[in-house]
């Protein structure tokens, strides 16, 4: 049975009761990812004592996991001060649920070891983040952060690729080539501002037309897709189309690897048509040593950014499948630059897509 969500504390739900409290939640030093991880475990969402522990976490490291003894002590519950509960507030993307099952994963059966090296790469960008990389053949993971690639995020556009079966399987759309006409609304992007087929769509990120797929498949059959590929929390809530950019949906960076792996294999349950050109709509680079597939994710929450990438390369007959995610309070984080540089430079250190490779290909850093 999946793992039930681990209970989250929505945004607005509580509040700073002065002016002064949000200014002094900045300067926290916040890292709530290994101190949450016994209530990750949760099967069930916490009653409101277990609540007021998570809020305890993270005012005081020291205080007990242990709703009972936090009702049962009035001093406790008052020391919960508004610095801490506008915390809280920035916590949704990060606190979403735990794991489903070991067989969602790979890193929790391969035999897997840390790289502390690659934290310097996240360090440059001053960001948290979790890197995994999986190669089957030998069945090892490389790994930075263990602890946050086993914690579900919000997917935001990397649940594209999955949208993409979706669609195509439910007859939301046709084909790959059929064109859905842009409805004039600027977006704010020269990329979205026109007519799109899943080519254009998925190589801009196109949001517009993958919600439109998305409530034209419904949540009905959304929900069914979901729950019978295993997708993360297969959470729904929040709206048809938006779930996976500010709802309920969620998915580790561990998961994320497993899904992709079982794409590359053929082995989901949506027709093979429809992951053939899953598969063939994520090609980044392509050129006579290596081919690189992924798909990028962006969204805000709570005050944060959070993105990710995710695919694979393959490169001398041999495919490494990997996924990032990082995040960042500054509102002018370059996500964009960030991503794609930390990715080049960990594939680089690990040697499966080294410099020299990308030179000799004519392929930018960057």
């Amino acid at each position: 049975m999946r793992r039930a969500l681990l209970w989250a504390l929505p945004l607005g739900m509580v509040q700073p009761d002065d002016g002064s409290a949000q200014q002094q939640a900045t300067d926290l030093d916040l890292d709530p990812y290994r101190d949450l991880a016994p209530l990750v475990t949760s099967r069930r969402p916490p009653a409101a004592a277990h609540r007021l522990a998570i809020v305890h976490l993270l005012l005081d490291r020291k205080a007990p996991v242990d709703g009972n003894a936090a009702v049962g002590n009035p001093a406790r519950v008052a020391t919960i001060r508004a610095p801490i509960l506008a915390v809280v507030t920035i916590l949704p993307l990060v606190l979403v649920s735990a794991p489903a099952t070991a067989g969602a994963q790979v890193c929790g059966a391969a035999a897997s070891r840390e790289d502390p090296a690659l934290g310097r790469f996240f360090e440059d960008y001053n960001a948290n983040g979790t890197f995994v990389l999986f190669e089957p053949g030998s069945g090892t993971c490389v790994l930075h952060d263990p602890a946050r690639a086993r914690l579900r995020f919000l997917p935001a556009s990397t649940f594209k690729i999955f949208n993409t079966m979706v669609a195509l399987d439910a007859g939301s759309i046709a084909d790959a080539t059929t064109v859905l006409k842009w409805d004039g609304v600027d977006r704010g992007s020269a990329g979205w501002n026109r007519d799109q087929d899943m080519r254009t769509a998925l190589r801009s990120s196109t949001v517009w037309f993958y919600q439109e797929l998305a409530r034209r498949t419904g949540e009905m059959r959304m929900r069914e897709f979901l729950e019978r590929e295993t997708y993360g929390n297969a959470a729904v809530t929040g709206g048809i189309d938006s779930f996976w950019l500010t709802g309920g949906l969620a998915i580790s960076a561990d998961e994320q690897v497993a899904f992709l792996h079982r794409l590359y294999r053929g082995q989901l349950a949506f027709s093979m048509r429809a992951q053939h050109i899953a598969r063939e709509l994520l090609v980044l680079e392509q050129t006579d040593t290596y081919t690189l597939r992924g798909k990028t994710g962006w969204t805000q929450s709570g005050g944060r950014q959070l993105g990710w990438l995710v695919g694979w390369v393959e490169k001398d007959a041999v495919v490494h499948f990997f996924a990032l995610n990082l995040d960042s309070p500054d509102p002018d984080f370059p996500m964009r630059d960030a991503r794609m540089t930390i990715l080049r430079r960990a594939l680089d250190h690990l040697g499966v897509l080294p410099a020299a490779a990308r030179d000799a290909a004519g392929v930018a850093m960057k």
